[in-house]
């Protein structure tokens, strides 16, 4: 399983909560997960290296160098699932983008992005449902290729089905009324 972290590395980002997560139980497969962001505090960046150190053998997790935002759709196609279990996002761009890739999506209740399940495009949990993070990252694991095919059309429809319905060329012209 390929996961993918793009975004602050900051409490709010909850980045320490999907590592617990891959430390709490013995997982059915390999994990290659990658974290690109910068650390804003010393404190909560050393808190996740400590985690990262305590992760079984079979996860294996990387800092990668930061990505130019023209090359982010790309690189979420190099993944199977993009985690970011925030604490509070008034859109989530980079949630936006994960779907406008195809990359399913495994994030926290605290976004405008809810139902997931019912786009087949991911999961959207309650960060208090610690269990339901297992189970999501271990059907991840379990996942055939057809049907991750699924999940990534899942994701696509649901981003191409925000943007016919955002009707942003009407609400661009009654801001300048």
């Amino acid at each position: 399983l390929r996961l993918l972290f793009i975004s602050r590395i900051h409490p709010k980002k909850n980045l320490s909560y999907i590592l617990n997560v891959l430390n709490s139980d013995a997982f059915t497969g390999a994990i290659k997960f990658d974290i690109y962001g910068d650390g804003e505090s010393n404190d909560y960046l050393m808190k996740c290296r400590d985690i990262i150190s305590k992760l079984p053998s079979d996860i294996e997790v990387n800092f990668m160098k930061g990505v130019a935002h023209d090359e982010i759709v790309k690189l979420f196609s190099k993944y199977d699932a993009f985690v970011l279990p925030s604490l509070g996002e008034n859109f989530g761009h980079v949630i936006f983008e994960s779907l406008m890739s195809g990359t399913p999506v495994l994030i926290s209740d605290q976004t405008p992005w809810q139902k997931l399940e019912d786009y087949n495009a991911g999961w959207s949990i309650p960060l208090d449902d610690f269990e339901s993070y297992k189970v999501a990252v271990q059907s991840l694991i379990d996942l055939d290729l057809e049907e991750h095919r699924k999940l990534s059309l899942g994701s696509r429809k649901l981003a191409e089905e925000y943007l016919a319905n955002a009707d942003f060329k009407r609400k661009y012209f009654e801001l300048f009324k």
